[in-house]
This record gives C-alpha cells, sequence and structure tokens, in this order.
C-alpha cells in the first residue's frame, strides 16, 4: 500500500529532479552548441565519432593517415576530452614529443575542425598526419522492436558505436548509458516519474521501467546480440508484463533515452540526454527462448 507520506515523499523527489536537471537561462544563451552524439567523416574518408556533454568533447575517435616520406603510417586517434567554450571552440594537444593536437567548433547541431598528428613509425621515421572533419548531431540508437508476450516485454535495439574487442566478443566501445521504460503518456512526461524510480531502492516498483545501465552492461546481459555492417543488434528485456494496447495495461510506447553519465546517481543533474526517441509496443513473442 501506498501512503500518504510516501506520495508525498516521491513528490518531492520528482520536484528536486526537475530543480536539478533544468538548465537555467544563463546557460541557455551562453551555449552556442547542442549537446549530443556527434557523427561524421574526416577529409580522408575514415569515420569520425564523439559526444558533446557537461560543457566538454569526449569520446572522440579516428583514424589518421601519416605521410613518413617514404611510406605511411596508420594512427588511431584516441579519446581525449577538451573543454568546449561558451561560442563552442574546443581544442586540445596532447602530452610529448609526438602529439596530437584536436581543435574544432560546434555550432547548433554541427562540428568542423582539424586533428594535426605527429608520430614514429617502426623504422624510426618521423610522420606527419592532418585531417580536416565535419560531424553531425545524430541520435545512434532506435528501437527496431518491442515486444510482449507471456514471458515479458523485450526491446530489440540497434546502436552504431565504435566497435572494441574484449577478448571474447565484439562489444561497444562506449560509456554512455541508457534508460529504457514504458509510457502510455508520452516519454517526456513519463521520463521523471522512470527516471526517479531507477534512483530509488524500490526501482522494482515502477513496472514501466525496464533498464538503466550503460551499454556495455545492457549489450552484456542481451540474449540476443549481434554486430554487422558498423551496427550493434541487442535486446533489453524484463519478466514484467508490459501490455500492449490491446491489453488491459496503459503502456502502448517504449522510450529510449541515450545519456552521458552515471546510472541511477543520485546526482542527476551531471547527466546529459545525447538522444530520445520511441517505439510501438506490441503484442509479440516478448523475451525470447533461444536466439533466433
Amino acid at each position: 500500500m501506498v501512503t500518504g507520506g510516501r506520495l508525498h515523499a516521491l513528490a518531492l523527489l520528482v520536484v528536486a529532479l526537475l530543480a536539478l536537471m533544468a538548465p537555467s537561462r544563463a546557460d541557455a544563451r551562453a551555449k552556442a552548441y547542442r549537446a549530443g552524439y556527434y557523427s561524421g567523416q574526416t577529409s580522408q574518408g575514415r569515420a569520425i565519432t564523439f559526444v558533446v556533454a557537461h560543457g566538454r568533447v569526449s569520446e572522440l575517435l579516428s583514424m589518421v593517415t601519416d605521410t613518413c616520406k617514404p611510406g605511411k603510417w596508420y594512427v588511431t586517434v584516441y579519446p581525449h576530452t577538451a573543454r568546449v567554450t561558451s561560442r563552442g571552440d574546443w581544442y586540445h594537444r596532447t602530452s610529448g614529443r609526438y602529439a596530437t593536437v584536436y581543435h574544432g567548433h560546434i555550432t547548433g547541431a554541427t562540428a568542423s575542425g582539424a586533428i594535426d598528428d605527429v608520430s614514429k613509425n617502426k623504422a624510426g621515421r618521423i610522420c606527419h598526419g592532418h585531417v580536416a572533419f565535419r560531424a553531425q548531431r545524430g541520435a545512434p540508437v532506435h528501437v527496431a522492436r518491442a515486444t510482449v508476450g507471456p514471458r515479458g516485454t523485450d526491446v530489440l535495439l540497434t546502436l552504431a558505436v565504435p566497435a572494441a574487442n574484449n577478448g571474447n566478443e565484439i562489444v561497444p566501445r562506449t560509456s554512455l548509458a541508457m534508460l529504457v521504460y514504458g509510457s502510455n503518456t508520452g516519454c517526456l512526461r513519463s521520463y521523471r516519474a522512470a527516471d526517479a524510480q531507477s534512483r530509488s531502492a524500490q526501482s522494482s516498483g515502477f513496472i514501466g521501467l525496464i533498464s538503466d545501465a550503460y551499454v556495455t552492461a545492457d549489450y552484456g546481459f542481451a540474449l540476443f546480440k549481434s554486430h554487422k555492417n558498423g551496427a550493434f543488434t541487442f535486446d533489453v528485456s524484463t519478466n514484467t508484463l508490459l501490455r500492449a494496447p490491446s491489453g488491459q495495461s496503459p503502456f502502448s510506447t517504449v522510450c529510449v533515452m541515450l545519456y552521458s553519465g552515471t546510472p541511477a546517481t543520485l546526482t542527476p543533474s551531471h547527466n546529459v540526454a545525447l538522444a530520445t526517441l520511441h517505439g510501438p509496443l506490441v503484442r509479440g513473442p516478448g523475451i525470447p527462448n533461444t536466439q533466433p
């Protein structure tokens, strides 16, 4: 039974979350760029991806082909965090004799910039590389299917992020997290309740909550997962029956929020939504017995 005191406490929690997560007008005016997941190409035709959140550029990953005269040297550009100014400019120089210099600019949802690299190949030659890049804010995650059946609710997702090999399998190379939940009133209206419950000791009490975890954790526990053509496909599931519109329960939509931060953290203002999307919840197989 939910008492009046517990309802009042939950209301206070939701109000506190709203206050913490709402950006000030001064912050909105100062930032000429949008937080999000950015992807694009370099002038050498390589893919480049990075995250803009918390006033910083992070998780930048690409490749640069350096010229060694003679020969070429292929360099993977690893993530380095850089602070973004209020005008959308950012810069970072790695330490050491053979440095990589990143500088870019973000306006609205478009980013551009350049990377200059100095490296030393196995033959001892000094190599130099330079690329320009352009990238656009987008949603790398999509709902492929969401069904509810006798065994529970299953949401199949596709995610286009860089890949890594953990020694056993190819896995997503990202530190981002996802909040997956059910709704019947719209994702934005239901978000606060799902978010608040994921941060409480009674998270299982909100039956709309499907998952709140790092992407790598969701992928590791997935019942179905694959990596093909640069994209990961995997499912998140719950034993809770989130009934489709034809049923008696109100959930008709599955909502997904990709964010930068810590799942179930008690400081939600530190989490930044990078992409939000939704898909219909329909009757179907639900949680699969075996991988297809």
